[in-house]
């Protein structure tokens, strides 16, 4: 069904991916331009939170091989241009697997005003948000993963019907929803970010409707790298990514400096003897249950984020100084305070279904991820935690199709765009993807100093506040206006660097933020 705000109701089953059956009173669009009437848009969810947003829920199919089967509810959003020379449509996939796409709507509705010649839509993923939920609720997770009863839960409920909620589906979903949106002779993109850029790969690989290009924000791809998927690197990324922290430290007279008030060596060396003392207890006793899983985990999140990053080594600093103003800090910021999207918009069974199914490959265990995870600095233990919900956790796999573990052969424009410190997907595997996608009018473009979903953290000289005039976005926008021409690649050189010596605004602003204090270091 299709329902707005007024409770107006449309069927909306796609036969074949073709054929449409509506039923009920036919509605006004708020869009003049919009020729698919039958869609009744009206007010978002609430946790949308965003004026100039419009939202439909359209009715699809559980399983698209069964047109006329049990349906689920999938939610779209879209910011509408006012522009009377209207290009077409642009559509964002939010990453995950089992986030909401929530995390676009600002920057969508600034969009629609600063580049009003296209529309902005979006999606909940089913099983996510406002779109059909599975969850439950009532049950604890394991690191952010379901287990066996919590299967059994919703099995009870949907019978076979928890295989659906996979990948294939919701690309269908996906091609389902433009069907019904997109205008005649219009241009349709697609921009996902994460778990995404997984998404549209295998649309790209389905083709249930054609777009004219694809941008892929920090790539989860399509094939596996050396017998593994995206999650099965997640925890050897970040400490990837944590030794480049280390070393910009390093290039820094400051930040050096304090690190070698730790120990003579470089920064890295500083980071082991860190992790040494917490492993003999000696660690600034007032937090000695702090243990090498809890700093780890720590560090692996400061390292994925804009702000909290350039507070790493000033962190370090002080858990070895430990004087009595640390402890303040230490004491403000010892457990999570950095911002989480709310855990009622996400999906942990989503994210258990396909991540335990799709996106660890074959050639990780359990045993090897928490070897690794276990001598390892920075890691936010994704890939320990997945394997275990596989091996021992009892969540069941779903069958694979012929698109999943392998690149889609495809001549469409694609546009990769990755952060070179991006600890989520490492721009290693951006570069993976980019020897798959080699045709003409396919290119990678890394973003230096960037680090995960560049579209908002690709954040430029002009304003380090601004998340929606970024750098990826320039670009996108002008892959947009036409994939086939030569991208301006100016504004890489105008990108925000992290500042390890704790003396720019940027850095103050990250201190009293994070650590309640005026000063990085002091």
């Amino acid at each position: 069904m299709v329902k707005g705000k007024s409770g107006l109701t449309i069927a909306g089953l796609l036969f074949l991916g073709l054929l449409l059956h509506f039923s009920g009173c036919s509605s006004s669009d708020s869009n003049s331009n919009n020729t698919n009437t039958n869609l009744q848009w009206g007010e978002c969810p609430a946790y949308f939170g965003e004026q100039g947003l419009e939202c439909a829920t359209v009715e699809l199919p559980l399983n698209h091989d069964n047109p006329y089967g049990e349906t689920i509810s999938v939610l779209m959003a879209r910011a509408v241009g006012n522009s009377t020379e209207k290009k077409g449509d642009v559509w964002f996939l939010a990453g995950g697997p089992g986030s909401s796409s929530q995390y676009y709507a600002e920057n969508m509705v600034a969009y629609a005003k600063r580049h009003p010649q296209w529309n902005y839509y979006t999606m909940e993923h089913r099983g996510v948000g406002a779109s059909t939920k599975l969850d439950c609720p009532n049950l604890e997770t394991t690191g952010a993963f379901y287990g066996l009863e919590c299967y059994q839960e919703l099995e009870a409920k949907w019978g076979n019907g928890v295989q659906y909620f996979n990948t294939t589906q919701a690309a269908r979903d996906l091609g389902s929803l433009i069907s019904l949106t997109q205008q005649p002779q219009s241009s349709v993109f697609i921009y996902g970010t994460s778990y995404g850029t997984y998404l549209a790969q295998r649309f790209m690989c389905l083709k249930p409707q054609p777009v004219n290009g694809v941008v892929l924000d920090g790539v989860v791809p399509a094939g596996l790298l050396d017998n593994m998927g995206a999650i099965g690197w997640y925890d050897q990324d970040f400490d990837k990514v944590g030794r480049a922290i280390m070393e910009r430290c390093g290039a820094d007279s400051v930040c050096s400096e304090k690190m070698r008030e730790i120990t003579s060596g470089d920064p890295w060396q500083a980071v082991e003897h860190i992790f040494s003392l917490v492993d003999q207890g000696g660690l600034c006793s007032p937090f000695a249950p702090l243990d090498r899983e809890t700093l780890r985990n720590y560090l692996g999140t400061m390292s994925g984020d804009w702000s909290l990053r350039m507070l790493i080594p000033a962190l370090l600093y002080r858990l070895n100084r430990c004087d009595a103003a640390d402890q303040e800090v230490l004491n403000y910021i010892i457990g999570d305070r950095a911002a989480h999207q709310s855990a009622d918009l996400k999906s942990a069974v989503i994210r258990t279904n396909i991540v335990v199914s799709e996106l660890l490959g074959p050639g990780i265990d359990f045993a090897t991820a928490l070897a690794y995870a276990e001598q390892s600095f920075f890691s936010t233990d994704l890939t320990v935690y997945g394997t275990y919900a596989r091996e021992m956790g009892g969540w069941p796999s779903y069958s694979l199709d012929s698109c999943a573990d392998r690149f889609p052969n495809t001549g469409l424009p694609i546009l990769i765009l990755n952060g070179d410190l991006d600890p989520n997907t490492h721009v290693d595997l951006a570069r993976f993807a980019s020897e798959a996608y080699d045709k003409a009018d396919q290119r990678l473009v890394v973003l230096p100093g960037v680090p995960h979903g560049a579209i908002f953290e690709s954040r430029m000289q002009t304003d380090y506040h601004d998340k929606i005039n970024t750098c990826a976005m320039d670009l996108a926008l002008q892959f947009f206006e036409d994939p086939d021409k030569s991208l301006n690649l100016s504004c890489l050189d105008q990108l925000i660097q992290p500042d390890f010596s704790g003396g720019t605004e940027r850095a103050l602003e990250a201190a009293q933020a994070a650590f309640g204090r005026d000063s990085v270091w002091d």
